[in-house]
């Protein structure tokens, strides 16, 4: 897990100088460039599990809560990638067949492209879709890896012009049957309720004009 962490940082990392470079390059155009603004993320989330072993929980407010802390780039209008490392936990309780009770604790790190439908309006609705890596581990057996589809939807609040936060509803398809420990031939899943706040602390305040200065 420290080595695929430490592969998405460095490909964060050259995203970030490969952007400001690019926006280094357009400074002199005449038409206006929206700023390049890194903002760190970090919130909490409702995890859900949607697999084999389906027990009495439903709302997908009242699952299990957990955590995710990462950066948010803008790259051009409407389109943001973000970086992101989770941490949750999965359980369900069977009644009918007690034995197939699970609780799993899952770790994602991985890298989602935003949408944001609006750009005028301070509430945004957003549409995401990302790849990471999931991490997981039952009480029954050791660690064990995979990879995860995350498709999310939610709206986006621009609090100022530091701070963003954004509710919404990320449903990660894994590509294993095992987060459970039970293997009926179909993927499971988990759904995860979110709140995020974002904020800009890379971006430098805006130099005021000068009254003194005079180009005639």
């Amino acid at each position: 897990m420290k080595k695929l962490l430490l592969l998405l940082f460095s490909i964060l990392l050259i995203l970030l100088f490969s952007l400001n470079s690019f926006a280094q390059e357009g400074y002199y155009e005449d038409e206006p460039k929206v700023p390049f603004q890194p903002m760190l993320s970090f919130g909490t989330g409702s995890y859900l599990f949607k697999g084999d072993v389906m027990g009495p929980k439903k709302n997908p407010f009242m699952g299990n809560q957990g955590f995710h802390f990462g950066v948010k780039m803008n790259m051009i209008d409407n389109l943001y990638l973000t970086f992101l490392v989770g941490n949750g936990r999965l359980n369900e309780n069977n009644d009918v067949d007690t034995t197939t009770s699970f609780s799993s604790d899952v770790r994602t790190a991985g890298l989602d492209l935003q949408y944001n439908f609006s750009q005028i309006s301070k509430i945004k609705p957003f549409l995401s879709l990302g790849a990471e890596f999931l991490n997981f581990k039952t009480d029954k057996q050791a660690i064990k890896s995979t990879i995860a589809i995350p498709l999310g939807i939610g709206i986006m609040l621009n609090v100022s012009e530091r701070i963003g936060f954004d509710m919404g509803v990320r449903y990660h398809y894994s590509l294993t049957d095992l987060l459970d420990d039970v293997e009926e031939g179909s993927s499971d899943k988990f759904l995860v309720t979110t709140f995020t706040i974002h904020y800009d602390l890379f971006t430098p305040e805006p130099r005021q004009p000068n009254p003194y200065d005079d180009d005639s």
